[in-house]
């Protein structure tokens, strides 16, 4: 897609951008950045140059930097919405949850390089000690995805000021939600203008309440004798109904309230749109359980991909990096979909699956195959799935880990030792 004029046209920052025959035209800048890897700028360009033709003499980190700033961060997800998004879904075969596409939403902060500029644009948040007194700052982000769970698409995707709100950020993603949508969320989600929002887009919901949520369920907290309880909930006293008017949202909903006991023996209580008494509290906990994806998915964000690590020290160049590794993800999750599909034929005791940090450096290794060569996209595609079918991993039936919460030393002992760098 990206060797179209049209869509250099319309993703570079000026006219006069890439108007030049240089190293570093646009295509080799795009490659470059979806090639994001912990190693120094410059290793990265000489290996790329070296994999591209070793005749050439590689262009110097200063050069990519100049180049990247001619690039706008509004191309990579391009790539994502029209490139994946939009065709994965067209024939409407995905994997699906009694008819619904599967979706989640959340936020993570992200830590960014320290620089004026970027702190300017993204703000930066404080570090405290044991005692809470605080030690310094650093610069911060929050981003927000719209994922869909069972398929592994990032559907939407935004990085914003550290201190917005989770909430306006989900509203925003709404724009990609539609009828035979559900969408589960944890409990900094719930209100009644967001669970309206909802509605108007004539979608379905299942979220996570907290105890200072909803009146009806602060009750069912209390009352172990409510498992479940249909009722209408009216918005706040805040939330004007000339506000409500004006946003296009209905001035009550009909819900239904669903109490369920982890395995821990804690008290969950959830709540959503679907009103089915066939679907039992077991059910619905079943399927607030599948919202664990959109964790995993800011684990390898993080941890595979190294998102973190940022290239550049610009608020052009954070941009570029996260929707980058964004449309990565993306297109990860279509590719080793026919891999998994061979995995999951095999009658083993336990399910495999295909070993994520396998599939993002086979894919990471071959990004030049893909968009930048005259092998043909077949051939590519074959290599990448044997890649993929090499050693995967055991999903072992029945396996519960406990979450446990990290010490500051330990983080940082896995981030300097224990993590696995893909690339």
């Amino acid at each position: 897609m990206f060797t179209d004029n049209e869509f250099k046209n319309q993703h570079k920052q000026s006219l006069k951008s890439f108007t030049r025959d240089r190293k570093l035209g646009f295509n080799l800048i795009m490659i470059l950045i979806l090639q994001k890897s912990v190693k120094s700028v410059q290793n990265r360009i000489n290996e790329f140059f070296d994999k591209l033709c070793s005749d050439i003499t590689p262009a110097t980190a200063s050069a990519f930097t100049q180049a990247r700033s001619n690039l706008s961060h509004s191309a990579f997800i391009a790539l994502n919405q029209d490139g994946i998004v939009n065709t994965f879904y067209e024939d409407g075969i995905y994997k699906k949850w009694r008819g619904y596409r599967l979706l989640a939403v959340d936020g993570s902060k992200l830590v960014l390089p320290p620089s004026n500029e970027i702190r300017e644009e993204f703000g930066s948040l404080e570090t405290t000690d044991n005692k809470g007194n605080v030690q310094g700052e650093y610069n911060a982000a929050l981003a927000s995805v719209l994922y869909d769970v069972l398929n592994g698409v990032a559907i939407d995707s935004v990085v914003s000021h550290c201190r917005s709100s989770e909430q306006s950020l989900a509203i925003g993603h709404l724009k990609h939600v539609h009828a035979g949508d559900l969408l589960l969320f944890d409990r900094g989600y719930p209100s009644y203008e967001y669970l309206a929002s909802i509605a108007q887009r004539s979608a379905d919901y299942l979220g996570r309440c907290s105890r200072g949520s909803f009146k009806q369920a602060q009750k069912m907290f209390e009352d172990d004798t409510i498992t479940s309880l249909v009722t209408t909930i009216k918005p706040p006293a805040s939330l004007s109904k000339k506000k409500l008017k004006e946003l296009g949202l209905p001035q009550e909903l009909t819900v239904r309230f669903i109490r369920v006991i982890l395995s821990t023996g804690e008290t969950e209580v959830l709540v959503t749109s679907i009103l089915d008494e066939s679907l039992k509290p077991d059910d619905f906990k079943e399927l607030y359980h599948l919202r664990w994806g959109i964790e995993t998915y800011y684990h390898i964000l993080k941890s595979h991909l190294a998102l973190e690590n940022f290239s550049g020290y610009t608020v052009e160049s954070v941009k570029q990096d996260f929707y980058a590794m964004v449309f990565m993800t993306s297109l990860e999750a279509v590719l080793i979909e026919d891999a998994q599909t061979v995995l999951n034929s095999k009658t083993n005791l336990n399910k495999q699956a295909v070993n994520r940090a396998i599939s993002f450096n086979a894919l990471k290794n071959n990004v030049i195959q893909l968009f930048y060569s005259d092998i043909s996209i077949e051939t590519v595609l074959d290599k990448l799935t044997a890649l993929f079918l090499s050693t995967p991993t055991i999903r072992r039936n029945g396996r519960d880990v406990d979450r446990k919460k990290s010490t500051q030393g330990k983080i940082i002992n896995f981030l300097r030792r224990r993590r696995k760098i893909i690339f």
